[in-house]
């Protein structure tokens, strides 16, 4: 009875999201944080609303240029608290995470996040399909020192799910 509750809680929560999703920023703080929350105590009782919140989710990353991005760090842990829902969805989750990864403008503390959470993804999920991928951003990567030991770790993951 209690997980009827709060599965309808969370539909009730998506459309109050996506009513409420606008271009002020403080909005935006907000409504992820909120997210995080949700995903947080739904876990995998929330995936049937994740398709509908990725493109919020997605479209912060992607047009968040301000200097210190916190904003897209705040989706980053989101997303690590989401991941057990993501399956399905890698596929659109996991090129904007390599993109931040890979873009040296991003300060590289939000790299180091974009780069957790990729590991966080690949230590719930089988990411083995996306090994060519991961290997470009990691082979491109590599050379920040304040990445290599995650991207070693990385690269362990990477070996053991191919293999």
């Amino acid at each position: 009875l209690v997980l009827i509750d709060l599965c309808a809680c969370a539909s009730i929560a998506v459309l109050l999201i996506q009513d409420a999703w606008s271009e002020d920023h403080s909005v935006k703080v907000t409504v992820v944080s909120v997210l995080e929350q949700i995903g947080t105590a739904l876990g995998k009782e929330f995936a049937p609303h994740i398709a509908e919140l990725i493109p919020y989710l997605l479209r912060v990353v992607q047009t968040d240029k301000s200097d210190e991005r916190k904003l897209t760090a705040q989706v980053l842990s989101c997303v690590r608290s989401l991941s057990g829902c993501l399956t399905p969805h890698l596929h659109l989750v996991l090129p904007p995470l390599l993109m931040i990864l890979d873009d040296s403008v991003v300060p590289i503390a939000v790299r180091q996040s974009a780069l957790d959470t990729v590991l966080h993804l690949t230590r719930s999920d089988d990411l083995s399909d996306y090994a060519p991928r991961l290997m470009q951003t990691w082979q491109r990567s590599i050379s920040v020192t304040a990445l290599q030991p995650q991207l070693l770790e990385l690269l362990v993951e990477i070996v053991n799910q191919v293999d």
